[in-house]
């Protein structure tokens, strides 16, 4: 029997600074500032809220939110599985293949939790 190939796929994170990140690993290595991880696995309690009942956020950044903060989120390939697709809103799963790194910033805006994609001048609810 044959061996079949494994592959790892590795993101571009250089210069692409962010406060959470899909691959934090990654991250950390390229830029000068430790992102923490964006991944569901990663988040010591079970305490998520559902958002339009088409993704979920997790109370600790809800809070932050709410505080005025904005979020630098990263997102790369991993994006595309369960993972971490269940904190992105739908509208950014269909809009985005996550074949090179994003940065989106999240902040509320009339009450609303907006992602900007400054790069590609979009927002996302």
């Amino acid at each position: 029997m044959e061996a079949v190939p494994q592959y790892v796929i590795f993101s571009n994170w250089k210069n692409k600074q962010c406060d959470w990140s899909t691959n934090k690993l990654v991250h950390n290595f390229y830029n000068q500032k430790d992102a923490k991880s964006f991944r569901q696995k990663d988040f010591t309690t079970d305490k998520w809220l559902a958002v339009n009942k088409d993704y979920y956020i997790h109370d600790y950044l809800m809070y932050s939110l709410i505080q005025g903060d904005t979020l630098t989120i990263g997102v790369d390939y991993y994006g595309r599985f369960s993972m971490c697709s269940i904190m992105l809103p739908l509208s950014i799963r269909i809009a985005y293949a996550f074949n090179e790194t994003e940065i989106f910033h999240v902040f509320i805006k009339d009450k609303n939790i907006v992602w900007q994609d400054r790069k590609r001048e979009q927002e996302f609810r």
